[in-house]
């Protein structure tokens, strides 16, 4: 699995490590999904998808977004240990969503995300 997280609101996305050159296909339409998921409307995807036309992946340079990527491996690690039945990696994304992040006082990446979202009109 990679773990691709947004620095700027810390929403995350869990794709397939599987082909990597297909990456970034995967990772938009995993991030189209999470949108939708989480309600935020169309036209603000529409564009945040035009936004990722050209992807670059790197490490990240921010011990922030570091810090809190371990943070969320750990925590999907021992999400998919206590899982009873089938695991998909939208449910984690979900589940790291609505967690509290120090860095950004307190705030969850989702209303980060919307709030950035709707700032970008």
């Amino acid at each position: 699995m990679v773990l691709c997280t947004s620095e700027r609101s810390l929403l995350s996305v869990i794709v397939p490590a599987k082909d990597l050159p297909g990456l970034p296909l995967r990772l938009a339409e995993s991030l189209a999904y999470l949108l939708h998921r989480i309600r935020v409307p169309a036209p603000a995807i529409e564009r945040e998808l035009r936004e990722m036309a050209w992807v670059r992946f790197a490490p990240t340079a921010s011990r922030r977004v570091l810090g809190h990527m371990n943070d969320f491996a750990f925590q999907v690690e021992h999400m998919a240990a206590r899982g009873t039945g089938p695991l998909y990696m939208s449910d984690f994304a979900e589940q790291l969503a609505v967690t509290p992040c120090g860095s950004i006082d307190y705030e969850r990446p989702i209303d980060m995300a919307h709030r950035l979202l709707s700032a970008a009109r």
